[in-house]
This record gives structure tokens, C-alpha cells and sequence, in this order.
């Protein structure tokens, strides 16, 4: 889903002259950091398989 979020970033929202587009774009890098993250620790107290 990271990929994902950059490759339509890049591919989509990456337009330096349309403010909007470069806010989506900002969002979908946020995005892929927030799935980076739930590899690097994984989901916690939120999981639905914990034991």
C-alpha cells in the first residue's frame, strides 16, 4: 500500500502549480509513511489477530 500511495503520487497529484493537487500529493507521502510505520511496529492493541 506505501508503493501504491507514492507511485500515485508521483504519477497523479504532482502538479507544483495546482495548490490542490499538491496537497493530495503531500497526503498520499503522508500516507505511505503511516503504512511504513504499521510495518516497522505492526498494528499493537489495535490488531485483530493478537492474542
Amino acid at each position: 500500500m506505501a508503493i501504491y500511495c507514492l507511485a500515485t503520487a508521483a504519477i497523479a497529484h504532482y502538479h507544483p502549480h495546482d495548490v490542490g493537487q499538491m496537497i493530495n500529493f503531500w497526503k498520499n507521502v503522508a500516507m505511505a509513511g503511516g503504512f511504513l510505520q504499521l510495518v516497522a511496529w505492526g498494528a499493537g492493541r489495535w490488531s485483530l489477530d493478537r492474542s
